[in-house]
């Protein structure tokens, strides 16, 4: 595997932060590992690594995309009442719906990797979403997972988290299927302040009226940092390494 190939030398969105799915990159082409799973095995995890990895790189570029489409279009409006409509309106709501779309590709692929390292050796299941993913070590008995457990349990109790907007809850169906199968997703301009007459980008997601700035910052460092996590948790937290072999 070689993530460059992925992360070429232009992007520069993790200049000043660490690049996701590196520790993983290191761990697949450790001989640790190829001495452990079967060459065809770990060809297919490396697979679901480089295309979640590119998933969250095509989200994150959604997002900026539609910050700066924003920009622009404001740029070229009365900036007090600018009209939001046609093709600027299109494109703004093309870019967030993809950061929203590719966020949960990104999640849904990592979780097959996921479910194939850390769930099958214990027990039957074949994760292919992020959601069965959750649901599944919700069933696990394992004080190392409790942390996961814990977390998804939050974000599912929060009235707005990042959960929510990509995978639904136990109260409601995800923004993402929403925008897949039923509506657009809400952009539009509003005053930003009860005494200011200037108006402000806004989305409207979960029943919350946030900033399209806010919006797509919060769901990209969810993202990173949900990946994180899951990445760190194999390398640091799991032992990975030691759980396949014992799984041999």
């Amino acid at each position: 595997m070689n993530l460059d190939l992925i992360y070429g030398y232009n992007f520069n969105y993790f200049k000043n932060r660490r690049e996701p799915f590196r520790r993983i990159e290191c761990l697949l082409n450790s001989e640790k590992i190829s001495s452990i799973i079967e060459k065809d095995e770990l060809d297919y995890l490396n697979i679901k690594i480089e295309n979640s990895c590119s998933k969250l790189i095509m989200a994150i570029h959604a997002g900026q995309k539609a910050i700066d489409k924003e920009f622009n279009f404001i740029l070229s409006q009365n900036k007090e009442c600018p009209a939001l409509f046609g093709e600027e309106e299109i494109d703004i709501v093309f870019y967030a719906e993809s950061l929203i779309l590719f966020s949960r590709a990104a999640l849904d692929i990592l979780a097959t990797f996921l479910g194939k390292i850390l769930l099958e050796p214990i027990m039957t299941v074949r994760v292919d979403s992020f959601n069965k993913f959750i649901k599944s070590i919700h069933k696990i008995d394992n004080k190392a997972l409790n942390g996961f457990k814990n977390l998804f349990d939050k974000e599912d109790e929060n009235q707005f988290s990042w959960l929510k907007v990509l995978c639904g809850s136990s109260k409601g169906r995800a923004v993402r299927d929403q925008i897949v199968h039923q509506k657009n997703l809400n952009v539009y301009y509003a005053e930003y302040r009860t005494d200011s007459a200037k108006e402000k980008c806004f989305v409207e997601c979960l029943g919350y009226k946030l900033s399209l700035d806010y919006f797509i910052n919060y769901m990209i460092d969810s993202l990173l940092n949900i990946v994180y996590r899951m990445e760190d948790f194999i390398i640091d937290d799991f032992k990975v390494l030691k759980k396949l072999k014992k799984a041999k």
